[in-house]
């Protein structure tokens, strides 16, 4: 994989055991813009462009005490589980 890798971390962090790797699908399915929206991924731009662009100032939206944030939190861990084994 030679796109983006988020969140990779320093040997200090603990969250996760490695990046994994993000990609358009899993953007559409997991994260929106902070007023809820999809993102919008134009023509003349790079998925890579946009994923970086989106998550240069992130922060966590995914309130998993709502129906569809558990389905975007379970979607986020099994892709998170599936790269980091």
């Amino acid at each position: 994989w030679d796109n983006f890798w988020v969140f990779a971390g320093s040997s200090w962090s603990r969250r996760f055991y490695k990046a994994v790797p993000v990609t358009k699908d899993l953007c559409n399915e997991v994260f929106v813009t902070a007023d809820g929206k999809s993102w919008e991924w134009k023509e003349n731009r790079t998925d890579l462009q946009t994923i970086g662009s989106y998550t240069r100032t992130c922060r966590c939206v995914i309130d998993p005490s709502y129906n569809e944030g558990k389905i975007r939190a379970d979607i986020l861990w099994n892709w998170i589980d599936k790269y980091s084994n």
